[in-house]
């Protein structure tokens, strides 16, 4: 006879795993959507129509979908500067507790925007003619971007297009409590995939999974990734394993080794990567492949079937009829 089900089965099982540093307690976290709850939806929307508005642009839309779903807990909103400043040098949030997060999760805005919205107590984020969310008690702060970028991105190379986006960005960050009133979609035929993490925490316990942590893969940094100005490795491709592995807030996780693939030239195929035929080698980056579809080309022969490429192919030509 058993004397738990599965449920209690896993509850004691997480709070064995916590108690003995099994993994950081962080991990295990409960979702912090930040979506006004239905009953307080309309007086919220009401509140956002009469408060002062901040225009954003697509990237900052996508991060109010971030912290909205929860995809960002512990986080209650854009970072405000003790938060960023964390997050930017110890690659950590650390107040209550050690958690892992290496990506400032920032609102730029420009100084006249600064100027107009300061001593405001709530400010409603404007996206293509929509009030999407509030920002309550926003706290404005310098964006020293050169500084950003050199520590985020570890270049300050002005061709490099997150240095480029980042240096055109405001001169000040707000941070603050976000409010997200109505669910995020882009209507691009692939909302249904973008499960939320309830959702998806949801679907792991229909189908009884089960437990399951997920750092985030700095690794995939390293991959690959040309310099824009003198097309070498930005970065040394074995590094982010080797990070990951000392990563704080992670120590007490075992990272599962793994190898290094890449299009081989000489094979005209995918092979695992030796660093003393380095020049064997061509990292091919999302970035790469992206661009490559968009403008209609084909990877090198080898690199991925031809079936597939053309269904990459077909969906970036339909994102441009959008």
């Amino acid at each position: 006879m058993e004397m738990y089900g599965n449920s209690q089965k896993k509850r004691k099982l997480n709070n064995v795993t916590e108690n003995w540093d099994i993994v950081p307690v962080d991990a295990s976290y409960e979702v912090k959507e930040l979506y006004v709850q239905e009953n307080n939806l309309d007086l919220a929307k009401a509140d956002a129509q009469m408060l002062p508005a901040l225009q954003i642009g697509k990237v900052d839309m996508q991060w109010v979908q971030v912290l909205a779903e929860g995809w960002a807990t512990p986080l209650s909103g854009f970072m405000r500067e003790r938060e960023y400043l964390q997050c930017l040098h110890f690659d950590c949030l650390l107040d209550g507790g050690v958690i892992k997060l290496s990506v400032p999760v920032v609102l730029p805005l420009a100084s006249e925007d600064r100027e107009r919205l300061n001593g405001v107590t709530a400010v409603a984020l404007v996206y293509e003619g929509k009030r999407v969310a509030i920002l309550r008690n926003p706290e404005f702060y310098e964006h020293r971007k050169e500084e950003r970028c050199a520590r985020q991105w570890g270049t300050t190379c002005k061709n490099h297009p997150y240095i480029k986006m980042g240096m055109e960005s405001g001169d000040w960050l707000v941070g603050g409590h976000l409010e997200g009133l109505d669910r995020i979609y882009w209507n691009d035929g692939l909302d249904q995939y973008r499960l939320t993490p309830s959702e998806l925490k949801q679907k792991f316990k229909e189908k009884n999974a089960g437990l399951g942590w997920w750092p985030a893969p700095t690794s995939t940094l390293w991959a690959g990734m040309p310099h824009p100005d003198t097309g070498k490795d930005l970065y040394e491709p074995t590094h982010g394993a080797k990070v990951l592995t000392m990563a704080p807030g992670l120590i007490t996780l075992e990272i599962l080794p793994f190898k290094v693939a890449a299009y081989n030239k000489l094979k005209k195929a995918m092979d695992f990567y030796e660093p003393k035929n380095h020049q064997d080698y061509d990292f091919i980056s999302g970035t790469r492949m992206r661009k490559l579809a968009r403008e209609g080309g084909n990877p090198p022969d080898g690199f991925m079937a031809p079936k597939a490429w053309a269904v990459l192919k077909d969906y970036y030509k339909s994102l441009e009829k959008a």
